[in-house]
């Protein structure tokens, strides 16, 4: 008798399983789909890339960090920005860099930056989480590119320390601009 109705309980669960599975995965699906349009990139972005190949956390003075972003449309002005990622003691308050961008044809321009890292009152201007900063400033907005194809951005610090310390991550994003 246990016997049966242990058969009768699992037919049951089954049943109920097979009837409730679609539901399920159109939930599933939906859920999926909708996570998907969420987190897609910005539209508007056409180059965002990281350079984590900093061993020991330690930028070397003679170690270039490339991009090599595809600028298709030079109908629009753009907006370039760096990106850092450091590790929470970072001692410095301005991070030094000169960032050299060649055009297609191989016309260099060359231009220092130098983006705050803590703020007068001693703080981090990085958002933190744990022992992980990270830090974007724009360093060129409104830029129109002259011709379309591969540039090359190369960015180098000019910070006094080599190596430079508790280096993580640097990285170049273009977007368009005003959108």
């Amino acid at each position: 008798m246990a016997e049966i109705d242990k058969r009768y309980c699992r037919r049951k669960q089954l049943k109920l399983f097979f009837t409730t599975f679609p539901i399920m995965k159109n939930t599933l699906f939906l859920f999926c789909a909708l996570a998907f349009l969420i987190t897609s990139c910005d539209s508007n972005t056409v180059f965002d890339k990281n350079d984590d190949n900093f061993p020991q956390f330690r930028w070397e003075k003679d170690r270039e960090v490339k991009f090599e972003p595809a600028i298709e449309d030079i109908s629009v002005p753009y907006d370039i920005s760096l990106k850092f990622r450091h590790v929470n003691g970072f001692q410095f308050r301005d991070m030094r860099v000169e960032v050299v961008r060649t055009s297609p044809s191989g016309k260099e321009v060359a231009r220092d930056f130098n983006f705050p890292v803590i703020d007068s009152e001693g703080e981090y201007l990085s958002s933190c989480a744990l022992d992980i900063c990270d830090l974007q400033t724009s360093f060129e907005d409104g830029v129109i590119f002259e011709e379309s194809g591969k540039y090359i951005y190369t960015v180098r610090h000019l910070m006094p320390p080599d190596p430079l310390p508790n280096v993580m991550e640097v990285g170049l994003v273009i977007h368009k601009a005003g959108e």
